[in-house]
């Protein structure tokens, strides 16, 4: 035993120890497995101690999971829960319905699955607001959730998973709390944050079933308690200087902890013993501990009044040391199970649109948990085992299912019986219903697709003919026809369908289509290679020389977290090229082009492209893409007109931040790629090239002047990141991109993400009651008789200028989400209603500015990221607007309304 001397510090440290158990909704087993297994046991035991303990604490993050014990327990057991958390044992932490991961949603889902986690929440327990942001594990950080997190009332915010060496720079400059500065979204909002010193796991010196440390031996004997006393005391010294005040939080939990109630309180009885013997004992006059939430950890820190330096930037992308000097980067996870991905970026889309037309017309709301549920970190991210994503899959198209309806049912109830129509339509038609859910008219490219050739008479709403083409698509045998509409904002659009074998007048035109080289329009001129590649782009007589290639990195060394190629990799020089097929005429010019693919994998399925050009300042661009056994599949555009140091901008749907090119080792290329869910821009000589994903994938700068977006994997790789499997793929990804051209970058940028990704639908009317599906058009009703319903509906509102993300209907109020993307400050009103206050995003009520932390002057910057991850101004500066129902440019917030009574 050691001399019984007495450890006094110049300045006393207190340590926080913070029970905690991190439970992912469906990771290596689906959320039910999970929830059967092991949650409702955790749920039992902290219930349990807690009730029998009020000097033990615990937080909880996981929104979805205790929205699963709430709904099966008994009038008693709810009543408990509930008095733990209003007492202040149970914190909840996160707020969201899940961990969200970062990389791959955008504000709009992100902000969506925080507030089914808000409004549960309040509903259930009255909590009126959380205070702190719990993301311990998503791999990497977006800029987005300070700034989200700040709207949303939060004070203080906890993330851990950052750049190893970033981590390191931040411990020796003692900055691993900060005061972060996230995206501007209006007012530039900034959050306190904490970032753990190592993992979430607790300091093995407190780890109760680790026989090598002091807690795992068996009885906690007067020896092991000073032992351990002395040791964490060590540890609190050590991670003092990287923190600037004396309290510490060491987290006490992992994985699916507590779930063995005997285990569970024999590590309680044994924390709380230490706790005892330190405050008590004359050797630790300096040196306090107790058991707390996190919120009285943060509290603490406050009081300390303390400067904090100040952070502007995020955390992409996210790199661990695995053995100096050997690193990887967790940038694989940008495009892993692409086809989940965009399954989940439909489903929320649709979600949306159902929201805004339920709120609307009915005055009722619509909630897509699946869709939000979908978001964590192990679903979005496509990291988890196959049948997990099966799960996430089917939970994703009830969802989609449950949205089509809402938009049915409203469809249903607004279009009803008018007098008969002036104008013969011939018999027998078809309708559609196009629903518009952007709030500005818009003129759309729309299309139907036919297995046969088939010409169309198309009519609108009016009576009018709408001209229409006749599209050959080459890589799946079948026909499309395209035609443009104008959609009012927020409207269903009713148009006529006749199919007929033989061209008439009005119907559907057929297609020029020869094998040329160029595409061209009023707008751009593409030119191909003879291999078919993109050669160059011209906008408006401006050439600008893009080389495109398919690339493939091998990748036995990459999994599903990581991108870790063994090589430089090559080029696809196994495609043959089968057909360049350019078909032109009124509406649409479209190149597509087909390749096969030679390999000792033989496959029947073609690579292909396919350019769309439709008369307007931007066009479409699809690929579509197999990946064979350990393959990464990149299409890589390379550019002489790349000249500058900084020249890719990627955005989060929040802000564009620039992103500097590092030299590095074929095997460290994770360092240059990142994640856009909002698109990126490219410069080139004084233009930009600007491009929208209909949903993310990782993009990465391959040299100077050259990018590529990583399009699949196909990997058999287990990346020893815990899923113990390896993603093997063998779908077919199919992505489209919209693309533009400007001289600048400005905050129109963000508005034409949003076209991108709000896309109109088309419902099939399917009987004379005008339900309607979203399935294939070809199954609609044939109707033989005059339509005498009415052929449009307007929601009523419009402002081309400002982004309705969302609209719901709450306790006899109407709670608008908006988003003004132009460069000047923008009036809120909506047509018949009347607005009664700006909230924050999730709250009820109006919520106190709490005080901010003090901010020294320095600036935390990445020493080995320069002049990356800044945020670029869209837009000069505002003064504050003068009336509180106006918007700042770039600002997103809420307002709460009420319907005008007439």
């Amino acid at each position: 035993m050691k001399n019984n001397y007495i450890i006094a510090m110049d300045s006393p440290i207190e340590v926080f120890i913070v029970p905690h158990t991190h439970c992912d909704p469906g990771w290596l087993e689906t959320m039910e497995w999970y929830y059967e297994n092991r949650v409702r046991n955790i749920f039992q035991t902290i219930i349990t101690l807690l009730s029998e303990n009020d000097k033990l604490k615990m937080v909880w993050c996981e929104t979805s999971f205790l929205k699963m014990w709430m709904d099966e327990q008994s009038h008693e057991i709810q009543t408990k829960t509930k008095k733990l958390i209003e007492k202040g044992q149970l914190e909840i932490v996160g707020g969201g319905y899940i961990q969200t991961d970062e990389a791959c949603p955008d504000i709009d889902m992100i902000i969506r699955q925080i507030e089914h986690g808000h409004e549960y929440l309040y509903e259930t327990f009255s909590i009126p607001k959380v205070k702190v942001g719990w993301q311990i594990d998503p791999f990497g950080h977006s800029a987005l959730l300070p700034s989200i997190f700040a709207k949303f009332g939060y004070e203080y915010h906890v993330i851990n998973r950052i750049d190893t060496a970033f981590k390191r720079q931040l411990i020796s400059e003692g900055n691993l709390e900060f005061v972060w500065y996230g995206s501007n979204l209006g007012q530039n909002e900034s959050i306190f944050t904490h970032v753990l010193y190592e993992h979430y796991s607790p300091p093995r010196i407190l780890h109760p079933w680790d026989p090598f440390y002091c807690f795992g031996n068996g009885d906690l004997t007067q020896e092991i308690l000073e032992s351990s006393a002395e040791k964490l005391y060590d540890l609190a010294v050590k991670r003092r200087s990287a923190y600037k005040t004396s309290k510490i939080m060491f987290l006490y939990g992992d994985d699916f902890w507590f779930s063995n109630l005997k285990q569970s309180r024999i590590g309680f009885e044994k924390i709380e013993a230490l706790v005892d013997y330190v405050n008590s004992s004359e050797r630790f006059q300096n040196f306090k501990i107790k058991i707390a939430t996190a919120s009285e950890y943060f509290e603490a820190v406050r009081k300390e009044n303390v400067r904090f330096s100040v952070y502007r930037g995020d955390f992409f992308p996210y790199r661990v040391f695995r053995g100096e000097p050997r690193s990887i980067y967790w940038t694989g996870y940008y495009t892993t199970r692409p086809l989940l991905k965009k399954l989940i970026w439909e489903a929320h889309s649709l979600a949306r649109a159902a929201e805004i037309s339920k709120t609307f017309s009915a005055e009722k709301c619509f909630l897509a948990y699946e869709a939000s549920l979908a978001l964590h970190h192990d679903a979005i991210t496509g990291t988890c085992r196959p049948h997990v994503a099966h799960d996430y899959k089917k939970r994703l198209k009830n969802d989609i299912y449950q949205a089509a309806r809402t938009i049915a049912s409203v469809i249903t109830s607004k279009f009803s019986l008018t007098k008969e129509i002036s104008f013969t339509l011939t018999l027998p038609y078809r309708v559609i219903i196009v629903y518009n859910p952007l709030n500005w008219a818009k003129t759309s490219l729309l299309s139907l697709s036919t297995p046969k050739k088939t010409y169309l008479e198309i009519r609108d709403g009016k009576g009018n003919f709408i001209n229409s083409q006749i599209v050959k698509d080459f890589s799946n045998d079948e026909y499309t026809v395209y035609f443009k509409a104008e959609l009012p904002s927020l409207s269903f659009s009713a148009f006529f369908i006749t199919q007929h074998d033989e061209p008439i007048e009005n119907c559907s035109i057929d297609s020029d289509v020869n094998q040329g080289y160029i595409l061209s329009d009023s707008y751009h001129s593409i030119e191909f290679s003879k291999t078919g590649m993109v050669k160059n782009i011209s906008k408006e007589n401006k050439k600008l020389e893009i080389s495109q290639q398919f690339w493939m990195y091998p990748g036995p060394r990459s999994g599903a977290y990581i991108f870790k190629p063994i090589s430089e990799g090559k080029k696809l020089k196994n495609l043959s090229l089968q057909a360049i097929n350019i078909s032109t005429g009124p509406i649409v010019q479209v190149a597509e082009v087909l390749w096969k693919r030679k390999s000792k994998q033989p496959s029947e399925r073609l690579y292909y492209q396919k350019v769309i050009l439709y008369g307007e300042n931007k066009f479409s661009w699809d690929f579509g893409v197999f990946a064979y056994k350990d393959e990464e599949i990149l299409v890589r555009l390379t550019s002489k007109e790349i000249v500058d140091q900084t020249w890719l901008f990627t955005s989060n749907s929040g802000d564009l931040r620039s992103r500097a090119y590092s030299q590095c080792d074929y095997s460290d290329k994770g360092n240059n790629m990142y994640p856009i869910p909002g698109g990126f821009a490219v410069k080139m000589q004084n233009h930009y090239m600007k491009m929208f994903p209909s949903y993310p994938v990782g993009l990465g700068m391959a040299s100077e002047n050259s990018f590529e977006l990583l399009l699949h994997r196909n990997l058999t790789h287990d990346d020893w990141l815990g899923m113990c499997t390896g993603v093997i793929d063998k779908t077919y990804a199919h992505h489209h991109f919209d693309i533009e051209f400007g001289e600048s970058l400005n905050s129109q940028f963000l508005k034409s993400y949003v076209e991108t990704k709000t896309v109109p639908y088309l419902f099939s009317v399917i009987n004379k009651e005008l339900d309607v599906t979203l399935d294939n058009w070809r199954e609609a009703k044939q109707f033989r008789t005059q339509w005498n319903h009415e052929t449009n509906h307007e929601l009523g509102y419009e402002n081309s200028q400002v982004y309705l993300s969302s609209a719901l209907a709450k306790n006899n109020s109407f709670i608008f989400r908006v988003f003004n993307f132009s460069n000047e400050k923008q009036l809120i009103s909506m047509k018949n209603f009347t607005i009664l206050d700006r909230i924050r995003f999730g709250g009820y009520e109006h919520v106190q500015e709490s005080e901010k932390f003090q901010e020294s002057s320095e600036e935390i910057v990445y020493s080995n990221k320069p002049n990356s991850s800044f945020p670029i101004q869209l837009y000069a500066s505002q003064p504050i607007p003068d009336t509180q129902f106006h918007l700042l440019p770039s600002e997103f917030s809420t307002f709460i309304s009420a319907k005008i009574i007439k």
